[in-house]
């Protein structure tokens, strides 16, 4: 071959080798640029996310690229591999040749033709060769990124785990089966608590593996890759585990059986019992509340069983504020007790056996029962009152309690004497009652009660609660109080004013109902009707008449009140007490014949005719006059009677008072007495005032309010030094009261004896003009036909007229009771009525008969005043009571020796201090003087007591009269001590003025006796009756129903009051109502 041509072609072909490998290197450096991108990238993110997928993705694209390079390589070198012709042509045109000799050599080589021609071209060809431009070939950039790039993927092979390069093989692994350990498996945990989730396998290695959690109560699923940690194990931890939840651990695309982590809550309280045993004291059974009720209220002292149910406890609490208790525990039972004694609220902690404790258990509450405090009240009387003078009240009394009562107790004292002495009466109830009630009848004769003393009393209660403080509670405080004489008093004289005022009243009201009966009279004249008007006056007098009524019976009740306070009290003799039931059964009679028979009742829709409504007009008319004479006799006669009223009630005062001071002269010396006797000097004082104030003209009751204030002012001084009053001194005062109350009688009974006397000569004078006008109608009737008519008719006028004048004199009358004085109006009345009638009818036919009349209406009330006269001088000769007579002069000689008493203290004195006589006289001769006159007047006392037991010692008893015996002997006695009289005589005439003064009140209690006794209907009732006939009937409606309401105010059980009651309804209808 020719030289140059081979020269050529070796160029050439070197050329085309350098185009060859530079489009090798065009293809690799791309696929080496994508090789690395692709791998740092996948290598990054199996390091972030070691997917199993991953390494699959890598290894098909290593795979591709590799299939790419070696294609790419075949078809560099043999496909698209450049012939010899065209890397001729592209070298001679990147040389710029004029002549392409290369490619022409060439293609002659391909034709193979030889010729010189084709030599010398080869040759010329041989020598551009020298001539020529290397062919300029571009490097790709890739090539050069590939520097960057490849160090990158290097160093995440390197430093990035888990690496590609390390798991390329894991696609193949993931197809086959595998082993593993899964821990922890199927187990239980506590709520909040963590969990480590491990899957180690036992023979492949992957980079992850793949855990699915599924929540039991959500419809969810949860798929969390893992990586492996260094020692190839996969772990996965959960933390505050709330819900409990299956897992399944997928690997290699194998999926592993699921377990479950259970998580168990903290305990909470299933099931509650709670049983109840209160205390003893409560008497009531145990009891079970019904299962789940925490909250309850118990008695303090209650025992509280519980019962508790929960989950696989452990331990148990009951947690009530800083303290607990714990409970004894069975499995998942706790059982335990507590005591209640405040309230609390409280709940349970529960720790399982995994320690959890339980959380937001409820709160429950335990309130105490109030062991409300007992109550007690009186129910009888309930209201402070005044004492009865039989010193006995019936208590009613009431207590509650809730649970029981231990005791009940009546707690009384004195005033004064609370601080230091309480009574206490145990009226305690067998067992423990929830309710007592009790009725008790109070004796308060033992606190020695005296007028104006103020008795306490209350309820105490004690309920069966046993722990401290006992529940005691007291009743409100009430009193019984002895109503001092000057109360009483002032009582009965606010009655009395009372009934004077609706008497009074009454007589005023009658001027008003004249002026509307004339009123009515003239404007009903010449109708048949009445109009609406005029039925209005009607009515309106109607409702007068009966306003009327009703203050007479006012007055009525008041005068029964106050009569039987004065008897209770012993404050009116019997002569008082007589003509104030005078008083009471004239106001009666009133009543009866003036009340709802006075005026015809008239109903709205009744028509009354003018004749009917002058009927009953006139019928009115005629009956007011005797209404208003029989008023004012009434009013004139109690107000006699209060003035004697006024006067007996100062003398009885004075005896209480008297009374009174006895008493406290009996008793043993104290602060208590002490007091009793500045509130009663104090009431002295009062009664002394008001006897100046009423009877300062009388001189012996001034002296005797002397004597009563020089002894006050002496007593009142020993007080003032915190010093009891000497015995003589209050005997002293006693004999004065007693005085001043024996004047005081001596005053009404002069008097009244005065008083009576100038009325009985005033009847008398009225009696002889009726006995002397009997004379002169004789005389007009025997000579009725001897004279003419005209003088027989002038002898009848002049007759009435004397009558008319005679008849005044009934208004002088005042101390005659009103009943008897009205008898003789109604009498004086009737005479001239028929007086008048005669005159009227000396023209008639039966003139005659109308004087024999008139003489008959005279006889009767010469009868009547002549009886009236009897009667008054038979009270007026009569004496007082064999007891009144006998106390009368046991006060004068008490006050007689009281007043010896003071002489002889004098005397002694005297005798004392060897003092001398008066003026003129020797030493020791007015002291003689002075001893004999007291001498005289013992003597005289003692006189007078033998004579007393000779008069009235039949009458009094044999008691008495041995007791005025004895004090005939001890005033004997003390005459003769007086011949020489030494220091003890004033003891023995101290004792024997308190002898005297004890019999004169004990006499004075007796004669209270009789009154009370005497005024009681029931002796009517049952009396005794010694005849064998039958017993007469009480019908009488007043005497009955005053019987009934003494009956129904006596003391007796009040289960009685029903039959008592009956038994007086059946009497009423039996007797009353026949």
């Amino acid at each position: 071959m020719n030289k140059d041509l081979l020269s050529v072609k070796k160029y050439v072909a070197g050329v085309r080798r350098k185009i060859i490998w530079f489009r090798i290197i065009q293809g690799f450096a791309p696929a080496i640029f994508a090789f690395s991108l692709v791998s740092a990238v996948l290598n990054l993110s199996f390091a972030l996310y070691p997917w199993t997928f991953l390494p699959f993705l890598w290894d098909i694209f290593v795979c591709s690229l590799v299939l790419f390079l070696f294609g790419w390589l075949l078809d560099s070198v043999f496909f698209h591999a450049p012939d010899y012709s065209k890397v001729a042509l592209r070298i001679e045109q990147s040389s710029n040749c004029a002549h392409p000799l290369i490619a022409i050599a060439l293609e002659f080589h391909k034709a193979k033709r030889n010729s010189p021609f084709i030599d010398c071209t080869f040759n010329l060809a041989a020598q551009q060769i020298g001539e020529l431009t290397p062919i300029s070939l571009k490097l790709p950039i890739t090539l050069w990124l590939n520097i960057i790039l490849v160090p990158a993927w290097l160093f995440t092979v390197n430093f990035f785990n888990p690496s590609l390069l390390r798991f390329w093989n894991a696609p193949f692994l993931s197809i086959s089966s595998s082993g593993a350990i899964i821990s922890p498996g199927t187990v239980k945990i506590g709520l909040n608590d963590s969990v480590t989730l491990k899957f180690q396998p036992l023979q492949t290695r992957l980079p992850s593996c793949k855990v699915v959690i599924n929540r039991l109560s959500e419809k969810r699923s949860e798929k969390i890759h893992l990586r492996s940690d260094s020692s190839e194990v996969f772990i996965f931890r959960m933390d505050s585990v709330k819900q409990s939840f299956v897992y399944q651990f997928v690997y290699g695309g194998h999926q592993f059986a699921p377990e479950t982590i259970i998580v168990v809550p903290p305990p909470a309280l299933y099931s509650m019992q709670i049983r109840l045993t209160p205390p003893s004291y409560i008497g009531d059974s145990a009891r079970v509340l019904p299962e789940g009720q925490g909250d309850f209220r118990a008695y303090a002292g209650t025992k509280v069983n519980f019962t508790i149910e929960s989950e696989e406890l452990s331990r148990a609490y009951l947690i009530s504020g800083n303290d607990s208790t714990s409970f004894n525990v069975d499995k998942s039972r706790a059982y335990g007790e507590i005591v209640v004694k405040k309230p609390m609220e409280y709940t349970f902690e529960l720790i399982d056996q995994r320690g959890q404790k339980s959380d937001s258990l409820p709160q429950f509450r335990i309130d105490i029962i109030p062991d409300e405090l007992p109550m007690v009240h009186f129910l009888k009387p309930g209201y402070n009152i005044a004492l009865q003078p039989e010193m006995m009240e019936t208590l009613w009394v009431q207590g509650i309690d809730d649970i029981g009562i231990r005791s009940l107790e009546i707690l009384s004292c004195r005033n004064g004497d609370c601080q230091d002495s309480v009574s206490a009466w145990n009226i305690s109830p067998k067992g423990n009652p929830q309710t007592v009630r009790k009725q008790v009848i109070w004796n308060l004769r033992k606190y020695t009660l005296y007028p104006g003393d103020t008795l306490f009393y209350w309820a105490k209660i004690r309920d069966n609660r046993p722990f401290s403080p006992p529940g005691i509670t007291t009743s409100d405080i009430f009193w019984f109080r002895v109503p001092s004489f000057e109360e009483i008093h002032q009582a009965i004289m606010e009655k009395e004013s009372y009934a004077d005022q609706k008497i009074e009243g009454v007589r005023k009201e009658q001027e008003n109902l004249k002026d509307m009966l004339e009123q009515l009279i003239k404007s009903a004249t010449g109708s048949e009707e009445l109009s609406w008007d005029q039925k209005q006056i009607l009515q309106d007098v109607q409702k007068s008449i009966q306003a009327q009524t009703d203050s007479l019976q006012n007055a009525l009740n008041s005068l029964q009140e106050n009569i039987q306070k004065l008897k209770e009290q012993g404050d009116i003799g019997e002569e008082i007490s007589e003509k104030m039931e005078q008083i009471q059964n004239e106001l009666k009679e009133l009543i009866k014949q003036f009340g709802d028979s006075l005026f015809p009742k008239i109903e709205d829709s009744q028509q009354i005719s003018f004749e009917e409504m002058r009927e009953a007009v006139e019928n009115l008319q005629k009956m007011l006059p005797e209404l208003d004479e029989r008023l004012d006799n009434t009013l004139q006669f109690l107000q006699m009677l209060r003035k004697d009223r006024e006067l007996a009630s100062m003398a009885m005062r004075a005896e209480k008072l008297a009374q009174e001071q006895k008493t406290i002269a009996d008793q043993k010396q104290s602060l208590r007495t002490m007091d009793q006797q500045k509130d009663l000097l104090n009431r002295i004082e009062n009664f002394n005032h008001d006897l100046k104030k009423n009877h300062s003209d009388e001189k012996n009751l001034s002296s005797t309010s002397d004597q009563m204030d020089s002894l006050h002012n002496q007593m009142q001084s020993s007080l003032s030094q915190k010093q009891s009053p000497s015995a003589e001194q209050m005997n002293q005062m006693s004999a004065a009261l007693l005085s001043a109350s024996q004047q005081l009688r001596d005053m009404m009974s002069a008097s009244r004896m005065k008083q009576m006397l100038a009325e009985q000569k005033m009847i008398m004078e009225m009696a002889h003009d009726a006995l002397n006008l009997i004379e002169w109608q004789e005389k007009i009737i025997t000579e009725f036909d001897l004279k003419e008519r005209k003088n027989v008719v002038v002898s009848q006028q002049a007759l009435r007229d004397a009558l008319a004048k005679s008849s005044v004199k009934t208004d002088s009358l005042k101390t005659i009771p009103p009943m008897i004085k009205n008898s003789i109006s109604q009498q004086y009345t009737f005479a001239l009525d028929n007086s008048r009638e005669a005159v009227l009818a000396l023209g008639e036919n039966n003139a005659m008969w109308a004087m024999r009349e008139n003489k008959f209406a005279l006889n009767s009330l010469a009868s009547t005043l002549i009886k009236t006269l009897k009667s008054m001088k038979q009270q007026s000769q009569s004496q007082s009571s064999c007891n009144s007579g006998f106390m009368d002069a046991m006060r004068n000689l008490s006050g007689r020796q009281a007043a010896i008493n003071a002489a002889t203290a004098d005397l002694l004195k005297s005798l004392m201090m060897g003092s001398k006589g008066e003026s003129g006289q020797q030493p020791g001769q007015g002291d003689q003087s002075a001893r004999e006159a007291a001498q005289k007047a013992q003597k005289a006392i003692a006189e007078e007591l033998k004579k007393l037991a000779e008069k009235y010692g039949k009458e009094t008893g044999d008691a008495m009269k041995e007791r005025v015996e004895e004090l005939e002997k001890e005033a004997q006695r003390l005459a003769k001590m007086l011949d020489q009289p030494k220091p003890e005589i004033s003891r023995h005439q101290d004792r024997f003025l308190s002898r005297m003064l004890q019999t004169t009140l004990s006499m004075n209690r007796q004669d209270e006796g009789k009154e009370e006794r005497k005024s009681k209907t029931a002796e009517m009732v049952f009396s005794p009756n010694n005849s064998v006939g039958k017993s007469p009937v009480l019908d009488d409606p007043d005497t009955f129903y005053l019987l009934r309401r003494k009956a129904l105010m006596g003391n007796f059980p009040e289960s009685y009051r029903d039959a008592i009651r009956a038994y007086f309804d059946s009497l009423e209808v039996m007797f009353l109502n026949k």
